[in-house]
């Protein structure tokens, strides 16, 4: 007898130290077992070199980190169609030649 898939919904529930906080930067790490995402402020004050101060990190499995892009990229798209195109300043954006010479690199490192 096979199992069917669950389709249970989860009920979510907030651990008395849940938090919220505003990021407007963000770091990406990868190894073969786990991507990890830092999110922080940037902070820019003339004369001074620009920081980024990062106050959490999240630590995913290779698939919940696919599902998750799955997901914000659905997000973004219901977002844009009812509130019109996000605008990215140019040079926000890593290039995809970019981000597959990184990740070979990555990859070679950890051989």
């Amino acid at each position: 007898m096979t199992e069917e898939p669950s389709t249970k919904q989860p009920k979510f529930f907030r651990l008395p130290d849940y938090k919220t906080i505003y990021a407007n930067q963000g770091r990406v790490r990868i190894s073969q077992n786990e991507i990890q995402i830092a999110f922080g402020i940037q902070d820019e004050l003339p004369d001074a070199p620009i920081a980024v101060l990062e106050q959490i990190g999240v630590v995913l499995p290779p698939q919940y980190a696919k599902i998750l892009s799955n997901i914000l990229s659905e997000t973004i798209k219901a977002y844009e169609s009812q509130f019109g195109i996000i605008r990215v300043p140019e040079g926000s954006q890593i290039k995809a030649e970019d981000l597959k010479r990184l990740l070979a690199k990555k990859i070679e490192e950890s051989v």
